[in-house]
């Protein structure tokens, strides 16, 4: 089973190709996803971009300065999901709004979710090296 998340983070990271698909993980009520990104800048701005990034981090700490967006878009349903996601349905990556939660500290979470159904207390690293530690509980 593939979760959306991870791949979505691995292709803004370029650890995927563009143009993955998953499945949900629902066996009954399916759907398709396919996940792929578009740059949002020229390729010469890119370049310049990616030039000032590798300067930057000589004197200072990594700094994400993505260049794409991440879509993921519905490619095949059963029409019985639970959502009523419809095909050609596209929703883009939350990697800019910091209203919602990041999307490297949720897919950090994520598998601990299904924990909680058992009740506890769980204390998770941001995978960020100076990030914030996440305390997750069931009440």
């Amino acid at each position: 089973m593939v979760y959306p998340i991870p791949v979505c983070l691995s292709l803004l990271y370029n650890g995927h190709k563009s143009g993955i698909k998953i499945k949900c993980p629902n066996k009954k009520n399916f759907l398709e996803l396919e996940i792929y990104k578009k740059s949002f800048l020229p390729k010469t701005l890119v370049t310049v971009k990616n030039l000032l990034w590798s300067l930057i981090t000589l004197v200072y700490r990594p700094i994400d300065i993505p260049h794409e967006n991440i879509y993921l878009k519905i490619v095949k349903t059963n029409k019985l999901c639970p959502k009523n996601y419809s095909i050609n349905k596209v929703f883009v990556f939350n990697i800019w709004s910091k209203k919602e939660m990041c999307p490297a500290g949720f897919a950090q979470i994520f598998p601990i979710l299904f924990k909680l159904k058992r009740g506890g207390r769980y204390p998770l690293p941001c995978p960020d090296e100076k990030g914030i530690t996440y305390e997750i509980e069931k009440r």
